[in-house]
């Protein structure tokens, strides 16, 4: 199947930018403020919903592993995200559901295309005062710290490293010097405007990682790997729990959670409150927008793998780290060292960004997703393009 011939595929990319323009335009921008726009997101959603669901009648020679698949990542996200009202299950439920026989790759260059778009539009609407510009001052550096038009400025960093991101998967790019200087300016520049830490020390070392990826491409991808690989989300997890744990009486790690900008010990107090349910539950989360507006406490999980755990139910929790873990499986077998190095990036944002859990930030989800329907052929390199193509 293929997007630019058939219906049903269509049908899921027009979803698709639906989910895209909710998230980005409404939900990560200042846009979002304006009257009128919480009445356009729910339409988006409720079309987007309804192409997908369309898509799936459409389909057609259903496998009765696909059927099973289908039934349960619907079933379990489903009953999360009604629970909790957490949006970013309800992307990545369509997401999963509605990707069956869609080329990825195609899908992802779209993706990339229609994210500069929609970034440029939202800075530019707020350097001409369409928008708010929204700024955050930091004591530490007597300086302000500039969103361009995003909720906060943490986001546009966080989307532009997806971006560089994406754009090196579709072009299985290698190590240079140039390249390296490119990243490395954007990441100064990124710095210099928002001021966030984790997204411009990932860009900043993302050129050192294609040294990696071209090595291991040479030699193929070991076993050792993949295992790594697969290993990176249940231990980022498991360290996020334990420092967040950590952060109620143990000083050397209140020290850390400073680094992180006191994020664990945010999601600690959560924690306390609400606990851990099975099948998700609804938080109430106060932005620092929001406390300084009402003077009220901070109420933040700015860490992905803590914020699946608490508000979208450690069942959701468990689906997202099978989906991260067979995405891994499934590019070694292919031989995709690129694919590799991106979901393990995005999976290291997830310590200190809720985004990682958001398809409308993290391409790697179309991977994790095509990933699911994949089958036979799968010892046939990739590498030859560095990316993955339609099963």
């Amino acid at each position: 199947m293929r997007l630019k011939t058939s219906v049903g595929g269509m049908l899921f990319l027009s979803a698709y930018l639906m989910m895209l323009a909710d998230g980005i335009l409404i939900g990560f921008s200042t846009l979002g403020e304006l009257r009128g726009c919480r009445q356009i997101s729910l339409a988006l959603r409720g079309m987007a919903a309804g192409f997908v669901v369309m898509k799936v009648f459409l389909d057609r020679r259903y496998l009765l592993s696909d059927i099973l698949k289908m039934l349960a990542l619907g079933a379990a996200l489903l009953l999360a995200f009604y629970r909790s009202r957490y949006n970013h299950l309800f992307y990545v439920l369509l997401l999963m559901i509605g990707m069956r026989g869609v080329d990825a790759r195609r899908l992802i260059r779209i993706d990339l295309w229609a994210r500069i778009v929609m970034m440029a539009f939202v800075m530019l609407l707020a350097l001409t005062h369409t928008i708010e510009n929204y700024a955050l001052w930091r004591p530490q550096t007597q300086s302000f710290r500039y969103s361009l038009g995003f909720s906060q400025p943490n986001t546009l960093a966080a989307l532009a490293f997806g971006v560089v991101l994406e754009e090196a998967w579709l072009n299985d790019r290698n190590p240079s010097w140039l390249y390296a200087a490119f990243v490395w300016g954007l990441s100064a520049a990124l710095y210099g405007v928002t001021g966030n830490r984790t997204a411009v020390i990932l860009l900043a070392a993302f050129p050192l990682c294609l040294c990696w990826k071209k090595w291991r491409a040479r030699r193929g991808v070991s076993r050792l790997t993949q295992c790594a690989g697969m290993a990176a989300y249940p231990i980022l997890a498991a360290f996020s729990f334990i420092v967040m744990k950590g952060t109620e009486g143990v000083s050397w790690v209140s020290l850390l959670d400073g680094l992180f900008s006191a994020r664990f010990a945010n999601a600690a107090r959560l924690y306390a409150q609400y606990g851990c349910s099975l099948f998700g539950q609804r938080v109430e989360l106060t932005s620092l927008k929001m406390a300084q507006m009402f003077n009220v406490g901070l109420a933040l999980l700015d860490v992905a793998y803590l914020r699946l755990m608490i508000e979208g139910g450690l069942l959701a929790f468990t689906v997202y780290m099978l989906l991260y873990m067979n995405g891994v499986r499934r590019s070694a077998r292919r031989r995709s060292a690129v694919s590799i190095l991106a979901l393990c990036l995005f999976a290291v944002f997830g310590v200190m960004e809720s985004g990682a859990n958001n398809p409308c930030m993290n391409f790697t989800m179309i991977l994790m997703a095509e990933a699911l329907y994949c089958h036979g052929d799968e010892q046939k390199s990739e590498a030859q393009h560095g990316a993955v193509g339609a099963c």
